[in-house]
């Protein structure tokens, strides 16, 4: 790994919340047979959470995350018996456990960083015990407990998504479970070439059979009959409630009175496939939501809608898309308040939740992300938190805040707000971060005047000061930096402090 690249995954993982289960931040501390129960849970954990890896890294303040370094070293730090710890770990993990060490020497410490594969087909054990992270801590699994049964059905279990959901369905139940009138319409209206290809070839019952099969939605059986995948079953079940271990997947809608949830002034419940689902829930959510209004120049103006509608379906779809469908947890969940809407799905984030916008895409369900995107219901991948930024900025809005955890899954929150003026310091600075982000994603940086247009502030010297302040308040707690500093006061523009 190249020094830049051991840079950018220190930067990425140090933006995980300290609790993430598949990541270990140890300190400067070095404790070999510590280091070994580490490697063993980090990996369990890792398929625990459906990550392709685990990782631990040294150098790295557990609490506080700050950059302390290290003097461990993966190739001079021995065992107990003397041996080089490389071997030795190999000789103490389970047979076919792979890793790999990247030692980074920046800023004038020393950084070590070990990458694991994810444990496949049985728990990982060091010395002949099974270990996994409970919160930041790594702990003795124990034998019969709840989580080692889930961590067993989990490294052993197949790609869900082409799991089978049902199987023994007559053609005939196929058109009672599968609403495939709405998949042919969607096909042939889809915005890719994916779902153009596909107009001329859907009319027959052979050829729709042929296509549905092609696309791992159901699988030939013996006699005739059919097998529905866990993905043809979310993407198109008349209702999701007959297929048993689905019926928590569900996309339902709450609207609560007030700003708290004591009290729900109604809900919705979607008992349907997500090609369909989705289209309604995002009408349920529009009807739903007040009219808000719009800060332009200090001028409030009335508008159809109190959040972007972009804004509101990105995260909508993915709420979708990026839930851990083998968890227990009900989702996705649409909870809508007087003064924000949270959208929540089961399963962490994939990515740092402060490089969204950056970070290379990714998602749990890839067959799902594929057919709907193929029906145009989704963007291309990598897009969707883009459009979401973009959209609160035009608006003038608060920018998403995200939350995720291990247990909690991901919440993302839109808020309403009145303006620049009603934004907290922690929200404009918030606003500064993302506006930063996105400007480096189309392959620019920011200025004071993008800044004002952003808060749809007037080209005025009270606001021109105060981006001012703005700006240097964001650069001392370490958001942004100056993209040249040879660049003179008045012509300095900004990029993220990452970049």
């Amino acid at each position: 790994m190249t020094t830049t690249h051991a840079e950018d995954l220190l930067y990425s993982l140090v933006g995980y919340p300290s609790n993430t289960e598949w990541l270990a931040f140890v300190g400067s501390e070095i404790d070999v047979q510590q280091i070994g129960k580490d490697v063993c849970a980090v990996a369990n954990s890792a398929a625990f959470h459906g990550r392709g890896n685990g990782y631990c890294v040294w150098g790295v303040s557990p609490n506080s995350h700050k950059f302390v370094g290290t003097t461990f070293s993966p190739t001079e730090t021995k065992s107990p018996s003397g041996q080089r710890i490389v071997p030795w770990l190999k000789a103490n993990l389970s047979e076919g456990t792979r890793f790999s060490f990247d030692v980074l020497d920046a800023w004038g410490k020393r950084f070590v960083v070990l990458k694991v594969n994810a444990a496949a087909g049985h728990p990982v054990r060091f010395n002949g015990k099974p270990y996994l992270r409970h919160g930041n801590k790594t702990k003795k699994l124990q034998v019969g407990s709840p989580r080692e049964v889930e961590l067993w059905h989990r490294v052993q279990g197949p790609n869900r998504e082409l799991s089978v959901a049902m199987e023994g369905v007559s053609p005939s139940q196929l058109h009672e479970l599968l609403n495939l009138e709405a998949y042919r319409a969607l096909m042939r209206s889809g915005r890719t070439n994916g779902g153009l290809a596909y107009v001329g070839n859907l009319t027959g019952e052979d050829a729709l059979l042929a296509d549905l099969e092609e696309r791992e939605i159901i699988r030939a059986q013996e006699g005739g009959s059919y097998a529905i995948t866990v993905m043809g079953a979310l993407l198109l079940a008349t209702k999701l409630s007959a297929f048993d271990e689905l019926a928590r997947r569900m996309i339902r809608i709450v609207r609560f009175a007030g700003r708290g949830a004591y009290e729900i002034a109604d809900q919705e419940v979607f008992d349907e496939g997500y090609a369909t689902a989705l289209p309604k829930a995002e009408a349920y959510i529009a009807s739903n939501t007040p009219t808000g209004d719009l800060a332009e120049g200090g001028v409030y103006l009335r508008v159809g809608h109190a959040y972007p509608r972009r804004a509101v379906r990105e995260l909508l779809v993915n709420s979708v898309l990026h839930q851990d469908i083998q968890a227990f947890t009900p989702g996705p969940l649409v909870s809508i308040y007087d003064n924000r809407i949270e959208f929540s799905n089961p399963g962490s984030s994939l990515v740092p939740p402060n490089q969204m916008l950056n970070a290379r895409p990714k998602t749990r369900n890839v067959a799902l992300s594929t057919q709907l995107r193929d029906m145009g219901i989704c963007e291309e991948w990598g897009v969707g938190w883009d459009m979401v930024v973009q959209a609160c900025e035009e608006a003038h809005m608060l920018p998403p805040k995200t939350v995720s955890t291990e247990e909690g899954g991901t919440v993302v929150t839109l808020r309403r707000c009145g303006g620049y003026e009603a934004m907290t310091r922690s929200d404009r600075e918030s606003a500064v971060y993302w506006h930063a982000c996105l400007r480096y994603a189309q392959g620019e940086s920011f200025s004071n005047t993008t800044l004002r247009e952003r808060f749809g502030l007037p080209n005025e010297q009270k606001n021109v000061l105060a981006m001012s302040r703005l700006i240097r308040d964001c650069q001392t707690v370490g958001l942004i930096k100056v993209e040249n500093e040879k660049s003179g006061a008045k012509f300095r523009r900004y990029v993220p402090a990452w970049a």
